[in-house]
This record gives structure tokens, C-alpha cells and sequence, in this order.
């Protein structure tokens, strides 16, 4: 085996190339390894890409599966269907007809939902968004197509984002003393589901791939089941996509970015959900990671972790 290869020593330059680049003649410089030095280890390497303990890993959502329409949840085996209500107005309504509408849904809840040991469970969230700019997006998509772009469309659409802007700003337009005591503000009321049933291990050993088809096939039929009850009983009700259940979440989650400014719809803008498609995803895409593109700060040396205002502790 040579000395050297292409003019360097196996174990640093040759002595001559010490003595030119050395300062000091007298004092070569050691290029060379230390006697305690050892190779680099494959766990050592596997630590550069080690990720801290992430408040992400306590979320329960994995993956959207844009195909059957549901939220694969963290175990792996169990799934969820997440939809919105569109809330019943119930003001200037007498006793007697909200009774009536409490006890259609109290049956439509108790005949859609079948009762098991692993039993099958309904989370309801309802929320005031004081964001109304979109809903002058919604106006826009509801117009006809002939009558979108005309000059009056334009204009009143125009008025429409600058007022629904205007309401629904930071504070209010004003602060009402005289009844509430509260700002008086725009806001949207939002209903929210999510209906979901965990899946023991054991019952996945069991069926294979058939027992992954059998929880899709009960997942939807019971969808179906409590869509079409709370239809008859006047609450329309909208099975929510994977966009629709990423910016939801994404926006609870994240507040009041700083990184924005505070401005909740600009860092969606900046960290957009992908396509549904998988072959758009990269590798390892996880859909809890890409609710949280700011990491969480934790409290001291305590457990607590802290994103925007909200605090948790996993």
C-alpha cells in the first residue's frame, strides 16, 4: 500500500506539507487523528437526526385518507369522520318548539350510534370566529357565473370584504356600555363534530385486510345514519374534508403566530395543506406535524409547553 494518496498521508499530510503551512517551522502543525479519536458510530449519526420531544406527538391525528374520507388516528387502526352543523336558529322560539327539537336529537343520537364495549364517541365543539373576511368568499363562489364579473358584482363584493373586514377587526367597532359591557364585534358561530370509535390490537389480528374494510364500511354507515337523522330533524350537516379539517385545527392551534405578526390567516398562507393526493406528500409527512410549523416553547423544566396562548401539558 503507498505512503500516500494523491500526495496526503492515510493519517494527514506528509511532513513536508506540515512545514510549509505551519507558521512556526519549528512547531509543525498535527493534521493527523488524536490518539483518542474513534470512528464515528451509527447511533451517533442516528442522533443528528433525532427530533426533542415534540408536543405534536400528543396529538391523536396521523393521516387524512382523501379516498374513504376519514382521519386515521395515531394507533394506526382506529378512524374518525369530522363534519360541521349549521347551527338551528332558535331566537323568538317558543319553550314548547325547543323541547321538541331537543328530543328529535336526543333520538336521532340514540338510534344512530350503536352502543358497544368500545363504544363509539361524538365530540362536539362550537366556537365564534371573528374572522369574516371568508365569508365574503363564500359570496363570490355563491354568485352565478354570469353575473360574477360584472361592474356592480365587482363593486359590491368589494364593500362586502371591506365591511366584513371592519367588523370584525381586533377590538370591535365599539365597546357597548349600555347592555352587554362587551366589544361589540362580528363573529360566526362555528359547529363542529368529530366521531370516532378506538380499535382494540386484538380485534386487527383477528381480520387482516378485511377487518380494515369492515371499520370504513361501519365508520361511513353510521355517518350516514346521524347525517340523514339530523337532516329530518332540520340541522343541515356537511362531512368535512381534509383542507377544511387542517385549517380548522390549524388555526386553533396557532392563534397568534408571532412570526406573522399575530396573523393567524397569513401563517396558513406560509404552511398551506398539501394536496390530497399522497403522491404530493413528502416522505414521513405527518398530519399533526403540520398543524404546529412553529415549535412549542416549554415552561422552565416543567412538562407544560406553551404554542401562541394556549398552554398544555401532555
Amino acid at each position: 500500500m503507498p505512503d500516500s494518496l494523491f500526495g496526503f498521508n492515510w493519517l494527514g499530510f506528509n511532513k513536508s506539507a506540515q512545514m510549509k503551512l505551519s507558521p512556526d517551522p519549528t512547531h509543525p502543525v498535527n493534521y493527523g487523528r488524536r490518539r483518542s479519536d474513534r470512528p464515528v458510530t451509527i447511533a451517533q449519526v442516528k442522533k443528528l437526526y433525532d427530533l426533542p420531544p415534540s408536543f405534536t406527538n400528543q396529538l391523536p391525528w396521523l393521516e387524512f385518507d382523501y379516498e374513504h374520507q376519514v382521519v386515521l388516528l395515531a394507533d394506526g387502526r382506529s378512524v374518525g369522520v369530522a363534519f360541521e352543523l349549521r347551527p338551528v336558529s332558535t331566537e323568538a322560539r317558543s319553550e314548547a318548539w325547543l323541547h321538541a327539537l331537543r328530543d328529535k336529537i336526543q333520538a336521532v343520537l340514540s338510534s344512530a350510534v350503536p352502543e358497544h364495549d368500545d363504544p363509539w364517541i361524538l365530540q362536539l365543539y362550537v366556537q365564534d370566529e371573528t374572522r369574516l373576511d371568508r365569508l365574503a368568499d363564500e359570496m363570490i363562489a355563491y354568485a352565478k357565473p354570469e353575473a360574477k364579473n360584472t361592474v356592480f358584482s365587482r363593486s359590491w363584493f368589494d364593500t362586502m370584504e371591506q365591511h366584513l373586514a371592519e367588523v370584525s377587526r381586533p377590538g370591535g367597532l365599539f365597546v357597548d356600555k349600555l347592555v352587554t359591557g362587551s366589544d361589540w364585534q362580528g363573529k360566526h358561530r362555528k359547529v363542529r363534530e368529530t366521531l370516532y370509535r378506538p380499535r382494540p390490537d386484538s380485534l386487527m389480528r383477528q381480520g387482516g385486510q378485511s377487518r380494515i374494510e369492515d371499520i370504513l364500511r361501519e365508520s361511513n354507515d353510521v355517518y350516514a345514519r346521524l347525517s340523514a337523522g339530523l337532516e329530518s330533524a332540520g340541522i343541515p350537516i356537511k362531512r368535512m374534508p381534509g383542507k377544511a379539517l387542517h385549517d380548522w385545527l390549524f388555526r386553533w392551534l396557532n392563534p397568534r403566530p408571532e412570526t406573522t405578526g399575530g396573523d393567524a390567516e397569513a401563517m396558513l398562507e406560509l404552511s398551506p395543506y398539501p394536496d390530497d393526493s399522497p403522491g404530493e406528500r413528502p416522505y414521513g409527512w405527518d398530519f399533526s406535524e403540520q398543524l404546529m410549523p412553529i415549535p412549542t416553547k416549554a415552561s422552565g423544566g416543567s412538562t407544560t409547553c406553551r404554542t401562541g396562548p394556549l398552554s398544555c401539558k401532555p
